[in-house]
């Protein structure tokens, strides 16, 4: 394999090799990545917010749960749709560059690097439950989590950088070490409850007790949903590796559905197991509720299951470094960030710029460990992006009506997730605001001036091409082959 740099190029049988990331991802391996970008810290850390925001109800939170799974595999049918049939690597940047134009495609990678919320809140949701693995529970210093996120992040940022392979492999073995941790969970809290555990027994007897109804905060339940996007975000993975996937047209899909059906189930089955043995207060004052679970029934072994935990959360922040340089890596390819973006390393194939891009922003909010502050954010741009997916769907067929599509979604699937998108985004909003609206809000208003003041001009700085290639040589990266396969749009 070769590049377009001013090293000579490697040919086979006289005729140049294309320069591009490798296809090395099957649907197991496929798999493994959404069950590694979706299952994290957000199974572990928000049963207590969405209990909250249900005002202690059982069987609320439970519905909710399941609604995030339906809403989640919903928008996943559009995204197969844009998937298989753009065939190009990024994800949300490549569908909003070619419906909305690059400015909106800019704007999430914009967003991914200044504000990448979910990977802040994986690290540092991985560095407490480390820590508190070493202190019986008791919570650590916030500059103890901190650096032990900053050392985290920098791990796996070079592991990344290493090997995609490699990167796949690790996918595997922490899929399997999440199930093992949920499966626990949830047959012993299945256990405590065929044994007649009081409190679990309570629980669901006043599962839909209408007390909790009669004082529902309704405005305060909307936001509710902002919380329940955040442990289903990541069921888009594996469109951002679509040039990478071997079958795209048949993976996307059967990966993408099969995944979430799973999750969801699992994530209904790990809530019971915790209602099983944990009483109501407690789930909802707990930010680690694992490890409260683990002490409650394990004694003095239950350091295993934030031990797990730990390992669920490796994955999933492992696989978001993954997934997530993709962006502006395609985001490079179309001029939307510096060439340097765009290039990956000759000999590994990695994109370690396109990493570093987004390692940067993770480094600025690690400092952050306010959760509900970071989910809320989390949750206002995760529906402002599935409803712009959504949209894509629908535009793109009108654009280009041509164009085979391996796989169709049916036409109710996108115009439902609009109208939740929108219902989620405003109710909150008008019923009870919050300061991380106004957060979200900020970001997306820089994004689109450093879009039109720095990228949309297209200035030549005198310094642009002496640091591209200080940077080539530093990191071993050059330019990939590429031809899109749907226009650029002008505008």
């Amino acid at each position: 394999m070769a590049a377009e740099t001013s090293c000579e190029v490697e040919t086979v049988l006289g005729k140049r090799r294309k320069f591009q990331l490798k296809k090395t991802i099957g649907l197991w391996r496929g798999i493994s990545v959404l069950c590694g970008v979706i299952i994290g810290s957000g199974i572990f850390i928000t049963p207590g917010g969405i209990l909250r925001a249900s005002n202690g109800s059982v069987g609320l939170s439970l519905i909710v749960w399941m609604c995030g799974g339906i809403i989640g595999s919903l928008s996943a049918l559009g995204y197969c749709e844009l998937s298989t049939t753009i065939g190009e690597s990024g994800g949300n940047f490549t569908f909003y560059s070619l419906t909305y134009g690059p400015s909106i495609g800019f704007l999430l990678v914009w967003m991914n690097a200044i504000a990448p919320f979910g990977d802040a809140v994986k690290i540092i949701s991985l560095a407490r439950y480390t820590l508190e693995s070493f202190t019986g529970g008791c919570s650590p210093p916030n500059s103890a989590i901190t650096l032990t996120a900053v050392v985290f992040l920098c791990s796996f940022l070079y592991s990344n950088c290493l090997s995609t392979k490699g990167t796949l492999k690790i996918e595997i073995v922490c899929t399997c070490a999440k199930f093992l941790a949920m499966a626990t969970i949830a047959v012993t809290g299945v256990v405590m409850l065929v044994r007649q555990n009081p409190v679990g027994i309570n629980n669901f007897k006043t599962a839909f007790d209408p007390k909790p109804f009669e004082t529902m905060d309704w405005g305060n339940f909307a936001a509710v949903f902002y919380q329940v996007v955040w442990p289903y975000s990541g069921w888009n993975s594996v469109s951002y590796l679509v040039e990478e996937i071997r079958d795209p047209s048949k993976i996307v899909p059967l990966a993408t559905i099969g995944t979430l059906v799973l999750v969801t189930i699992s994530y209904l089955l790990v809530n019971i197991g915790l209602f099983g043995v944990l009483t109501v207060e407690e789930i909802m004052e707990s930010k680690a509720v694992a490890g409260l679970f683990a002490s409650r029934v394990f004694g003095s072994v239950s350091w295993l299951v934030p031990l797990l935990v730990c390992v669920c959360i490796i994955g999933s922040y492992n696989a978001s470094v993954l997934v997530y340089g993709r962006p502006p890596f395609a985001a490079a390819r179309r001029n939307c960030l510096p060439r340097i973006f765009s290039m990956a390393h000759i000999h590994r194939y990695t994109p370690c710029p396109a990493y570093i891009w987004n390692a940067v922003g993770t480094l600025v909010l690690v400092g952050i460990a306010d959760f509900d502050t970071l989910l809320e954010s989390v949750g206002f741009i995760e529906w402002l992006i599935t409803g712009l997916n959504a949209g894509s769907v629908l535009i793109l067929r009108k654009k280009f009506p041509d164009v085979e599509r391996p796989y169709k979604a049916p036409t109710f699937a996108p115009i439902l997730v609009i109208l939740f998108s929108i219902f989620f985004m405003v109710s909150p909003i008008i019923t009870k605001p919050k300061v991380s609206y106004l957060y979200s809000l900020v970001y997306i208003v820089s994004g689109f001036i450093a879009y039109f003041a720095v990228i949309r001009p297209k200035r030549n700085y005198a310094f642009a091409d002496k640091f591209t290639l200080f940077c080539q040589k530093l990191f071993q990266v050059a330019p990939t082959d590429f031809e899109p396969k749907l226009a650029k749009p002008d505008n």
